[in-house]
């Protein structure tokens, strides 16, 4: 049973900063509770301090002065300064719905010499006047013959204190100035300076404004950078690169304010053979406090102290703020606009259409509802193309006379990576800048190396390069600020940008797609990112089929999947009511379905299988009453196996093969239990065909938001099936078209319905990862050994419908459900369930408009012969009226209506909703004349 007291929400972010209330040390927050700890933490990774999974009111943090890491009590620990970036996302509590956005920050910091430890005169001391102590730093973007590149490795000359002085070289510029050599033991010794003497440039992309006969013999820069040639570069850091963190080094600008602020730079003699002295201009930042100017949605601007908002990171769908691009899609139509405002509160958005230019007739600027935009691009399907611009981001501006080439608002996204720096396994690349700034070290002596003035990159940068920067501010005009490298604004629109692709995403999805583990066992554990879709079988086993076919018909909901046991309280909430005992009917003779596939057959020669041997249809009581008609003439058959595919299945074009003996003896022992065991309100279509595929139908149950709406889903059985241990699951596709509003029309597995209701990928395919498919501990691992026989061909079509169409969706989100019975949550999930009530309204609108193929005539039969519709029409109605009341008494909700999953709608919910019901009014009353 799950424990009733709710943990106190954490006041703790990732990278806050903050000071020990015994010891006085400082720290960074590494993990806190806010995180969204959704993907499980391998055995071999707990061990270290910081990852094993935390517990309420736990914090795992690293002490900056003690590289300690370890995870603690959140009481030992307060807040002293929270980073926020340009462009991030914040709130001023948890249950505020406002949020905002950073469009800049300041800060003032305390600073101590590096060496002696003496402060500054002045307590605090403002950012502007100090620069950073490293010349250039990993991930600096750097300019250079109209190539953009950024620093990928450093290599740097660093000189300890003392008489007998040892030179040496780092790569990857671990050490700092103040701090002892890692691998030198000379005592009482510590870095006085690091030079920079060779850095590694990966060179990512070109200047847009160049003819594309220049562009296309443009060659790129050398790999590695010295001497001289290193201040011939143009280098420029993000906004978000330039704040100053505790223990970051920092130097002034000049020397007369260093000495105005009561600094004394430490001067340090070498032997004899190096009498020339080092003065050491560098401070350490000892403490700091932000101030940020935030925008928030309803257009006004503040400056607050960054400790005093919160981070919001878990943005919602439908969030946005002034300035943004946005796509509406309302009554068959698709819009592009610029937020001038948002109210968060009524779900509804004042935006400007875009081009500024409207029709004849048409308003410049609208009301519309926030459920009608996509602020994101999520029903997007071009995965090369951005949406949007954001602050912050990097981006190449083209000529006035050669756009992007792009529908605006999308941007298209360019940039490279090299073979070499693509290729994680290859570091010949490291072995040959050491050997290069190996012969700089031993060329150069210590006087022109560390006393004269060192070859400094970026000293003399280039003053005309003004086509690459980044978003500074998103004005609502539709205008773009961009800062280019020498600090000031350029204005452009839209059109005239390029975005420079993320190449960290790619680092990241390589690290996790390509890190496999094993646990303790030697069982197999995917990287996080590499998780299947659940399948609606299990793994393949003995089955006895006797026992098989005579058992008691599976009361699913009763039983249930396996749950892993520390997740068993995150489903206490799901509606375990069985469903009706199926009702033997009519026995009718199925032909024979061949063993021979169509579509081509496999490279690769198998055993053929034996013919599929098909159970006698048998029809089902359905959970649509079906006692006044007589069951031979109802289209609501269960499982059916139909002579071919639909060609606007989603894996239609997949190559299939001739099929193994065991694929099609499994398959044959799974539709036996399909056509007796399936629910009344789930149908599912086999073809002869291709016996890889499967269609399925499933209504939304009733007292969640989803309710008497369709959900058509697409299976596509591994190659492997059943014995590939690698392939167990089937993936889950998009059926051709699918409306999810009045307003959408996209794949149903994509994210217009709500992003988290199967784990929705851009490509249209399903991680059912609610669906116990994690790899865990061996004990909690759902397995068919541990699962009735009679389930489990069934138990991925009935657990997406109890387990995933349930009546607080958001909570199905691990991450999410630790905020149950929060102020925060419940607000969240009010929320997303009213978009997830109005969307799926739009489900039935379309499936009543564009015929479903293999279930036209079961909805054609459930909505009017059954009068499935006039429910939806009454019950929206009424929705709406109760909601107007409400909402004119000044009242969000009533006690009386706290059982139901939508309790009430805001205006943007009410305006697209009342839109599909004309609609659906129409088409009822069509059917009566």
């Amino acid at each position: 049973m799950r424990n009733s007291v709710v943990p106190p929400r954490s006041k703790l972010f990732r990278e806050d900063i903050v000071r020990n209330d015994e010891t006085n040390e400082i720290g960074v927050v590494m993990r806190s509770w806010n995180d969204a700890d959704d993907i499980p933490i391998p055995a071999q990774l707990q061990r270290d301090p910081l990852m094993r999974p935390l517990l309420p009111g736990e914090v795992g943090v690293l002490e900056l002065k003690t590289s300690i890491r370890r995870i603690t009590l959140e009481s030992e620990w307060t807040l002293v300064e929270r980073l926020f970036h340009v462009g991030d996302t914040c709130k001023r509590s948890f249950e505020d719905i406002v949020s905002g956005i950073i469009l800049s920050h300041n800060a003032q910091v305390k600073l101590r010499h590096a060496i002696s430890d003496l402060p500054t005169k002045d307590e605090w001391i403002d950012e502007e006047l100090l620069t950073f102590g490293a010349d250039v730093s990993l991930g600096d973007f750097v300019v250079y013959a109209d190539w953009l590149g950024q620093v990928l490795e450093d290599f740097v000359g660093e000189l300890p204190s003392g008489t007998d002085r040892v030179r040496f070289a780092d790569l990857g510029g671990r050490h700092r100035i103040g701090q002892a050599p890692v691998r030198i033991t000379i005592m009482l010794q510590v870095v006085i300076e690091i030079v920079p003497l060779v850095i590694c440039i990966a060179w990512l992309g070109l200047n847009q404004e160049l003819p594309p006969h220049e562009a296309a013999n443009r060659k790129r820069p050398p790999r590695f950078w010295n001497g001289p040639s290193l201040e011939t570069l143009t280098i420029f850091r993000r906004s978000s690169e330039r704040i100053p963190r505790v223990f970051d080094r920092m130097v002034f600008k000049d020397d007369l304010t260093a000495r105005m602020h009561g600094v004394n730079y430490t001067n340090h003699i070498g032997n004899v053979n190096d009498p020339v002295p080092i003065a050491v201009r560098t401070m350490v930042v000892a403490e700091s406090r932000t101030t940020v100017k935030v925008l928030w949605q309803d257009g006004t601007i503040e400056t607050l102290p960054a400790i005093s908002i919160i981070p919001y990171p878990n943005i919602d769908d439908l969030d946005c703020w002034p300035g943004d691009f946005v796509t509406w899609r309302g009554d068959g139509e698709k819009r592009t606009a610029v937020v001038q405002l948002v109210n968060p509160i009524d779900r509804t958005t004042l935006v400007k259409w875009y081009p500024p230019s409207p029709p004849l007739g048409d308003s410049t600027i609208s009301l519309v509802s926030s459920l009608e935009l996509d602020p994101h691009g999520s029903f997007e399907p071009e995965a090369h193309e951005g949406f949007g611009v954001q602050r912050g981001d990097i981006v190449f501006i083209h000529p006035p006379s050669r756009p992007n080439g792009s529908e605006i608002p999308k941007v298209t996204k360019i940039g490279e990576l090299e073979p070499w720096v693509r290729d994680s396994q290859d570091i010949s690349w490291r072995h040959e800048m050491v050997d290069i700034g190996t012969k700089v070290l031993e060329k150069r002596d210590y006087a022109s190396m560390f006393a004269e003035t060192p070859y400094i990159p970026g000293s003399n940068p280039d003053p005309t390069v003004r086509w690459v920067g980044e978003v500074a501010d998103l004005r609502t005009s539709g205008e773009i600020e961009v800062r280019v490298p020498d600090g000031s604004i350029e204005v452009v629109s839209i059109d005239r940008l390029t975005l420079l692709r993320d190449f960290a995403d790619d680092f990241s999805d390589a690290m996790w797609n390509e890190d496999e583990y094993s646990d303790d066992e030697g069982n197999h554990i995917p990287g996080p990112l590499h998780v299947h879709a659940f399948s609606p079988f299990p793994d393949p086993e003995d089955v006895n089929m006797e026992e098989y076919e005579s058992s008691e018909i599976v009361r699913a909901r009763s039983h249930g999947i396996h749950i892993h046991e520390d997740e068993n309280a995150a489903w206490d909430h799901v509606d375990a009511t069985p469903f009706h005992r199926p009702l033997p009917i009519n026995a009718m003779d199925i032909d024979v379905v061949s063993s021979h596939l169509a579509h081509g057959s496999s490279s690769t020669q198998t055993e053929p299988g034996p013919s599929l041997i098909l159970p006698r249809r048998q029809t089902t009581q359905s959970s649509i009453p079906l006692s006044d008609i007589d069951s031979a003439e109802t289209p609501w058959q269960s499982f059916q196996i139909l002579s071919s595919a639909p060609p606007d299945h989603a894996f239609i074009l997949k190559p299939t093969g001739q099929p193994t003996r065991a694929f099609s003896q499994r398959l044959n022992k799974e539709y036996r239990v399909l056509s007796s065991s399936l629910p009344d309100d789930i149908l599912v279509r086999a073809y002869e065909d291709r016996s890889d595929l499967l269609r399925s139908l499933i209504i939304g149950t009733q007292n969640t938001p989803y309710e008497d709406a369709p959900f058509v889903i697409d299976w596509l059985l591994p190659p492997g099936f059943p014995h590939d241990p690698r392939q167990r699951t089937f993936t889950v596709g998009r059926m051709g078209t699918v409306a999810v509003g009045p307003h959408l029309t996209s794949p149903i597995t994509t994210t217009d319905l709500c992003p988290r209701l199967f784990n929705l990928y851009e490509e249209g395919k399903v991680c059912l990862s609610i669906l116990n498919t994690w790899a865990g501990d061996k004990s909690e691992s759902w397995s068919s050994a541990s699962t009735d026989v009679r389930q489990r061909a069934n138990v991925a079509f009935v657990s997406i419908q109890g387990l995933v169409l349930v009546r607080e969706p958001y909570f199905c989100e691990p991450a999410f459900e630790k905020m149950r019975g929060t102020e925060e949550g419940s607000t969240n999930s009010r929320m997303y369930n009213e978009k997830t009530y109005v969307l799926a309204r739009g489900f039935i609108l379309h499936a009543l408009q564009h015929p479903v193929t293999n279930f036209s005539e079961e909805i054609h039969w459930l909505y009017h012969t059954r009068g499935k519709l006039n429910k939806v029409l009454h019950d929206a109605r009424t929705l709406i009226e109760r909601s107007e009341r409400n909402r004119d008494a000044g009242e969000l909700t009533r006690p009386e209506d706290s059982d139901r999953p939508v309790q009430r709608l805001t205006l943007g919910g009410i305006l697209p909703l009342s839109r599909t019901l004309t609609k659906l009014r129409a088409i009822s009353d069509s059917r009566r004349q």
